[in-house]
């Protein structure tokens, strides 16, 4: 059975959520190559929650250091950051419906390109 994932993220300031989405983009293949689904949300002006759906406890359990070189590199601009799991009881997309977002599979591989020329460190505030 699968498993999600649910990450909230309260940020700082409204643009750590911003600047933290762009870091995710360019380490999302490699920190979380076995996620089966990711679905990011905006669920206030400084906070995010990230939902991640993975084919397994083992699946999931694989992406817990790429989770903690993410939250590393984005530390210095949270309040907090914690997690819930559980089983994936129901999922439901209607497939005649495309759903649109902030960013996409191509903002995705722009963000990730970026990286091979200035890799994310760890974020720092002055």
């Amino acid at each position: 059975m699968s498993i999600a994932r649910i990450t909230i993220m309260n940020f700082k300031e409204e643009r750590d959520v911003k600047m933290s989405e762009e870091i995710y983009m360019t380490v999302q293949k490699d920190y979380f190559p076995n996620a089966e689904l990711v679905v990011n949300v905006q669920t206030g002006e400084k906070s995010l929650l990230s939902l991640a759906i993975y084919p397994s406890y083992e699946e999931a359990e694989k992406n817990l250091e790429g989770r903690e070189k993410f939250q590393k590199s984005i530390e210095a601009t949270l309040v907090e950051s914690f997690y819930y799991e559980g089983d994936l009881t129901y999922f439901y997309k209607n497939p005649s419906i495309n759903i649109i977002s902030k960013y996409n599979e191509e903002d995705r591989l722009y963000y990730e390109s970026k990286k091979k020329y200035n890799p994310p460190s760890k974020v720092t505030k002055s």
